[in-house]
């Protein structure tokens, strides 16, 4: 099995900003999501601990492999969108500064790149790779701790769906998706699944 999971709440600003890979903290509540999914991981047979090496990932990936005896991996290629120039930016200040480009993103949001960032197009090619090489060349279970925008990519990859409808796929903070990597062909079986909900 392959738990594909987003990293714990972050320390959000006050106001709403792009987060792309600007490095934020875990929450109270995020750490406790991580040693939730610690708990409910042992005895699952895991091998290997992957992840971005931004700190909310990396940090949610240590304390579940602190339970599991695991190392973990870090890989920048598992890291956010690149949001470049709008990274960490308010979100209401780039509408009401550069409304063209804010417009083009909302109706092109597969390939619109922000000044010196990424598009999600380029996120896909940069992160199915990783996750493909990961699937193919681990043995037993894997932990991937990515982000909100690495796991919809994956998920779009593998229900083959057009990655302009990227968010339809829900990503909670702490969310679990669970992929079958039992036979040839990867299986989704369950999408965000929330501690929560588990509650």
């Amino acid at each position: 099995m392959i738990y594909l999971l987003r990293h714990g709440e972050i320390e959000e600003p006050e106001n709403r900003r792009y987060i792309g890979q600007i490095d934020c903290a875990l929450s109270k509540r995020g750490r406790a999501q991580a040693v939730f999914w610690k708990k409910r991981l042992l005895g699952e047979g895991i091998a290997s601990v992957f992840c971005s090496d931004l700190t909310r990932s990396s940090d949610t990936a240590e304390m579940i492999s602190n339970g599991l005896q695991v190392e973990i991996q870090p890989d920048p290629d598992l890291r956010e969108i690149n949001l470049g120039d709008w990274d960490g930016r308010i979100m209401r200040e780039i509408k009401t500064e550069f409304p063209a480009q804010w417009a083009e993103r909302g109706e092109h949001i597969d390939t619109f790149r922000p000044p010196n960032g990424e598009s999600f197009a380029d996120l896909y090619q940069r992160v199915v790779p990783v996750f493909e090489y990961i699937a193919e060349n681990s043995s037993g279970s894997v932990v991937i701790v990515g982000h909100a925008g690495v796991n919809r990519m994956v998920l779009c990859h593998l229900l083959g769906m057009p990655i302009g409808n990227l968010f339809s796929i829900q990503q909670d903070y702490g969310a679990l998706n669970l992929i079958d990597n039992s036979k040839h062909d990867l299986q989704v079986v369950a999408v965000n699944m929330c501690p929560e909900k588990f509650k």
